[in-house]
């Protein structure tokens, strides 16, 4: 398995990684809950 250089990577900082780390899993937890009431309905 190949590894990636560091100018191969994104230059992202990590407050921005962070922050699409908790909108994921925002999203994430909507989703479950709108299966939830969906297979409740």
């Amino acid at each position: 398995m190949a590894t990636k250089k560091a100018a191969d990577r994104p230059n992202v900082s990590k407050e921005d990684l962070l922050k699409y780390y908790r909108e994921m899993l925002l999203i994430r937890r909507f989703e479950e809950k709108a299966g939830q009431f969906t297979a409740w309905a």
